[in-house]
């Protein structure tokens, strides 16, 4: 079922895979749709909402970088090369009618929010996490050296592994979150490739926690698999991250 899924969605994984992307056609390029086009560039990079993303133009103006004016113009950004945080001057393309006709090097300040699981009074070692002392707080990226919880799902009901002052941002390290699969068990396994989704089944062959990944065994074909966990009774095969991790 994998490679039948892989084969069908070839095409869509090769448009994902492109580097650039492209701003729609202005009637005149400014220096406020500049800063629009990199605040949704950002955004999807980071997968957070538009609304987690302030990009400022630090300068200089756009009449000294750019003095012809660029009519009907489209911008292109090769995300690949840096992370789009912190201020930076930003490779922006400019293209007419499909030709590029100048690279400008505008210098933006990029502020990127995602929301994380955030202490919100001291937890004691041992204690029982709940709402109580834990809320989802908007946070700037980077903030945290290890991947922080996104979310209170498997944070709720987990156990501090140590004394946690107020205004920590949650991470792996710092509480045991109880399996939410269990070895043995029949679970919703969640097939995702672009804007395809395919719903099947399979058993759990380990405990599991939320975010973690384990092995799934197919009763039909008797053949396992890795799968992420989302939720109880539910683990997700991504083939894009499949696909970014072969390689």
């Amino acid at each position: 079922m994998m490679k039948l899924l892989q084969a069908a969605t070839a095409g869509l994984a090769l448009a994902a895979g492109l580097a650039f992307a492209v701003a729609s056609p202005a009637l005149a390029l400014t220096e406020r749709e500049c800063v629009e086009f990199v605040r949704g560039q950002a955004a999807l990079m980071y997968r957070v909402p538009a609304s987690n993303v302030a990009v400022r133009w630090d300068g200089p103006r756009l009449a000294e970088i750019l003095p012809k004016p660029a009519n009907e113009a489209t911008l292109a950004l090769d995300r690949s090369l840096f992370k789009l945080s912190g201020t930076m001057p930003v490779p922006l393309q400019v293209w007419q009618k499909g030709t590029r006709v100048a690279t400008i090097y505008p210098r933006l300040t990029i502020n990127v929010q995602q929301e994380v699981a955030v202490a919100t009074d001291r937890i004691g070692r041992g204690r029982v996490l709940d709402g109580a002392v834990v809320r989802i707080e908007k946070r700037p990226i980077g903030a945290s050296s290890t991947q922080p919880f996104t979310s209170l799902e498997g944070v709720l009901g987990a156990v501090s592994r140590m004394d946690i002052p107020a205004g920590t941002v949650l991470t792996g390290a710092m509480i045991e979150v109880p399996p939410v699969v269990k070895g043995g068990q029949m679970v919703s396994v969640r097939l995702v490739s672009g804007g395809l989704l395919i719903m099947s089944s399979g058993q759990v062959l380990q405990d599991g926690r939320p975010g973690q990944l384990v092995r799934i065994l197919n009763t039909k074909s008797q053949r396992d698999f890795l799968a992420r966990v989302v939720g109880p009774d539910l683990v997700e095969v991504n083939i894009a991250e499949e696909e970014e991790g072969g390689q």
